[in-house]
């Protein structure tokens, strides 16, 4: 049997039940309760707490006393069920982590197309017609993704400033002119 007082006991100890009804009454632990005070749930939860304790805690080894063994089974047994649940909790994290994995993949992918649209900006540059017959390209479109984009003319300007859309990716452009 174990020997050592629980720590349920130990605070009890310091915690007489005349000062625990008194630390009730002054904090409004009894508030607008009619029938089972805040000093008698104290009590019923003491007397469930130490009963159980006491049966974790008698729990020994079968026949083997060994010194130092008696808790052996309830540590054992404690940490299993410790075990359990932590493995619950982060079986309950996958889902959120590959969700995760998955936002970090498909970022990954648009940082890859952003380098490789990086690289070839130079060249595609190069090769950019500003007119593909009567109308004007996008720039945008065509040094992005090679895209062929008319642009259109969305009035507005002045004398010095024109101002075009593109019909595929929607940007508003604005040309200064010089005369």
């Amino acid at each position: 049997m174990y020997a050592e007082k629980t720590i349920f006991s130990q605070l009890t100890d310091c915690l007489p039940w005349s000062t625990f009804a008194r630390l009730g009454a002054r904090y409004g632990g009894d508030y607008d309760v009619r029938t089972f005070p805040c000093v008698e749930r104290y009590r019923a939860m003491a007397s469930v707490l130490t009963a159980a304790t006491s049966a974790l805690l008698s729990v020994t080894v079968g026949s083997r006393h060994l010194p130092g063994t008696e808790l052996i089974m309830s540590i054992e047994d404690g940490l299993q069920r410790v075990a359990a649940d932590y493995a619950a909790q982060v079986k309950q994290r996958e889902t959120r982590l590959q969700a995760e994995v998955i936002q970090l993949e498909i970022q990954t992918i648009h940082k890859k197309i952003a380098l490789n649209t990086a690289r070839l900006a130079s060249n595609r540059r190069l090769d950019f017609q500003v007119r593909i017959g009567i109308d004007y390209q996008c720039p945008r479109c065509w040094i992005d993704s090679e895209r062929r984009s008319a642009l259109f003319s969305v009035g507005g300007g002045t004398r010095h400033e024109n101002f075009f859309r593109c019909h595929t990716c929607d940007y508003k452009f604005t040309i200064s002119v010089t005369l």
